[in-house]
């Protein structure tokens, strides 16, 4: 149920948890309706370390979801320099930012979610920083850098999105990607393992069809993202259910499709109302799918549709800031052409696209882990990451970088 069910009764006015008291914790007034001449002001927090020297600069964690809470998730992943300073962010209505304040629905978009971070950079008074959002961060990063120009703050160095949103998913886009993934997977299966996950009626360990595909949609997301786990889905596969499969490699395979949720959003670690307010109304025209292997195919049984009453489009908040595109081509939440898209409606901005063969979603905390403080570093000085930063990453694919000038 994600931090929604954990954290319910704080929102109604039990004490905050612990990690939200913390001397780093600063509090600021935010306006409840920004769009709105007259409107009460709610409490907002964040988590601000500044850097060591006013020469390095301040990276705004934005996470995804949506609805994930950066301050109690931390920074270590994203492995930025200690020199580095930090703003975390909760979005309203999630972890130290679920409080009353917040309990109304129409008081929850994206919008005014970056509408908070503006007040943070104000009060602050930053002028040297970085936002980094990762998935439906880099949607709230896209608005951020855009109002920050129209009110006149000083703008970000540069922008670090991983795992692109470039606009809402429509039709059936949102599992799209996760079909076309598992079918190239397949292709290459030995010839017994297809026939084995063909067969509907007896599929192995004697799962069904739902199981199987639960596995293989979560199994398909995780993929690259654990810098530290390099196994892939076609090598489980291969290990678990081959005729010369050991003993121990088919348990281990029958206990990971028995373990499998689909609680996407629970996996996920998000606030529940969040992913499904946010998701249903800006991100997601299909929702709450049940994923199932059919005759092979991963298909999904879409239980929900969405209304996408404000579909965010990253094409309607132009910025200038340059922006680094992180893209795992084994991404099956962000596509490739979401990047692309992004990209394509930012030409006024200058934009490095890098994209990682065996990468999936999110690379500095997954692929890249290795070489990210040297990444981070090239890219205070608009650098091409090519020769400073990527050659030093050791990987087995190329890392293809591709530079667009601004226009």
């Amino acid at each position: 149920m994600g931090l929604f069910a954990e954290n319910e009764g704080f929102a109604f006015g039990r004490k905050r948890p612990s990690h939200c008291k913390v001397p780093t914790i600063q509090e600021i007034k935010v306006p409840l309706f920004p769009d709105r001449t007259q409107t009460k002001h709610a409490s907002y927090l964040f988590d601000y370390h500044p850097p060591t020297s006013s020469t390095f600069p301040t990276v705004i964690y934005i996470l995804g979801g949506p609805g994930q809470s950066a301050i109690s998730s931390g920074v270590g992943f994203y492995s930025a320099p200690d020199e580095f300073g930090s703003v975390l962010i909760d979005p309203r209505g999630v972890g130290c930012n679920e409080s009353r304040d917040f309990q109304n629905d129409s008081s929850i978009s994206s919008e005014f979610v970056a509408d908070d971070i503006v007040e943070v950079i104000r009060s602050l008074q930053l002028s040297n920083y970085i936002i980094y959002g990762i998935s439906y961060g880099t949607a709230v990063g896209t608005i951020v850098a855009s109002k920050v120009e129209s009110v006149g703050l000083p703008k970000p160095s540069a922008l670090v999105f991983d795992g692109v949103l470039g606009r809402a998913f429509e039709n059936e886009e949102t599992f799209m990607e996760y079909s076309r993934r598992w079918d190239s997977v397949r292709k290459v299966l030995p010839a017994g393992i297809q026939n084995k996950l063909d067969n509907n009626g007896d599929l192995p360990f004697g799962f069904s069809k739902e199981q199987w595909g639960t596995w293989l949609a979560n199994s398909l997301l995780s993929q690259g993202i654990n810098a530290l786990v390099s196994t892939s889905i076609y090598d489980v596969l291969v290990a678990g259910l081959s005729d010369q499969a050991s003993a121990e490699d088919q348990e281990s395979l029958r206990l990971a499709v028995l373990g499998a949720s689909n609680d996407l959003s629970g996996s996920l670690g998000v606030n529940k109302r969040f992913y499904e307010q946010i998701g249903c109304s800006e991100i997601f025209s299909a929702f709450h799918a049940d994923p199932i292997l059919s005759d092979g195919a991963l298909d999904f049984n879409i239980s929900k549709q969405c209304k996408l009453t404000q579909p965010f489009d990253s094409a309607r908040w132009a910025f200038t800031s340059p922006v680094y595109y992180f893209s795992g081509e084994m991404d099956v939440a962000t596509p490739l052409w979401q990047a692309e898209y992004h990209l394509l409606h930012h030409s006024m901005a200058p934009r490095w696209w890098i994209r990682i063969p065996d990468g999936g979603h999110g690379s500095i905390p997954g692929r890249l882990m290795s070489c990210a403080k040297i990444i981070w570093t090239s890219i205070t000085k608009l650098s091409d990451l090519q020769h400073n930063a990527l050659d030093f990453c050791e990987r087995d694919l190329p890392i293809s970088v591709q530079h667009y000038a601004a226009e």
